[in-house]
């Protein structure tokens, strides 16, 4: 059992390169995800630092956070919804 799922497993493998090889514009959308997850994630824990270090106070820092992120949602609901 273990030996079919490892052969099926490295089929998909070998399914999702030759996908990738005919069809190069996936290839460009990949590092594209990679490269906007890596700086989302440097951008937000860089924001994270530098909010801990001017609000020290975890209660007022996490209300502040609750506060900005339900903003930051609400203004891009209206932006997705009834502006484009």
């Amino acid at each position: 059992i273990v030996e079919a799922a490892s052969k099926e497993h490295a089929g998909m493998f070998q399914m999702a390169r030759a996908l990738f090889q005919r069809v190069p514009v996936l290839g460009a959308l990949f590092c594209e995800i990679l490269a906007c997850q890596g700086l989302s994630t440097l951008l937000n824990v860089c924001f994270v630092t530098k909010l801990s270090s001017s609000m020290p106070d975890d209660q007022e820092r996490a209300g502040w956070m609750g506060r900005f992120y339900a903003t930051t949602n609400v203004v891009s609901s209206i932006v997705q919804f009834f502006i484009l």
